[in-house]
């Protein structure tokens, strides 16, 4: 038991002259630092993160009116078929056209709506982003023209995808 003691006694004791006389605090104190640094570049990869979502939310988050919200989202159900078409296009013009009262400008208008479909991470970030528009601002018959549109898009080229089913189902349940 008295050499247990004295094994640890001349452990502690070397201990306490390598933090005193030694280097020992500089090495405490670069284990620490390294340990902070990390805790830092942690922190910035996140914050960097988040700020490359905020940027790419920007386009749709600039968008006030109902109707280049719908074309917006008109676009992102057809992109996520693929690279839209010409057919969908010509679809989505006409739906601005008709529906939207898009009488000029509708390939500058169907421009924005691309750029902020396109900016989002996916098609799901658009409805996200857009619905509080269309609850603020469209009643349910409105609404339901919106589904009508979207669903027209979607049935182009043989019917929707499974990934244009489950958009149009999920913008169903954000609408209410």
């Amino acid at each position: 038991m008295h050499i247990i003691g004295a094994i640890i006694g001349a452990i502690m004791t070397g201990l306490f002259w390598w933090i005193i006389f030694g280097n020992g605090k500089e090495a405490i104190e670069m284990l620490l630092d390294k340990k902070n640094a990390e805790d830092k570049a942690k922190k910035s990869a996140a914050n960097s993160l988040a700020a490359r979502e905020q940027e790419r939310r920007a386009p749709l988050r600039a968008i006030t009116d109902p109707r280049e919200a719908a074309a917006a989202l008109m676009v992102a159900v057809a992109e996520s078929r693929g690279t839209i078409t010409d057919e969908q296009t010509a679809e989505i013009k006409a739906q601005m056209r008709t529906v939207l009262g898009y009488a000029d400008a509708l390939d500058h208008h169907l421009a924005v709506a691309q750029h902020a479909a396109r900016s989002a991470a996916a098609p799901v970030t658009v409805i996200d982003e857009t619905a509080d528009i269309f609850r603020n601002n469209l009643d349910d018959r409105e609404r339901s023209e919106l589904i009508g549109m979207v669903e027209t898009v979607a049935t182009m080229h043989g019917g929707p995808t499974e990934a244009q089913a489950a958009l149009i189902a999920r913008l169903r349940r954000t609408l209410g």
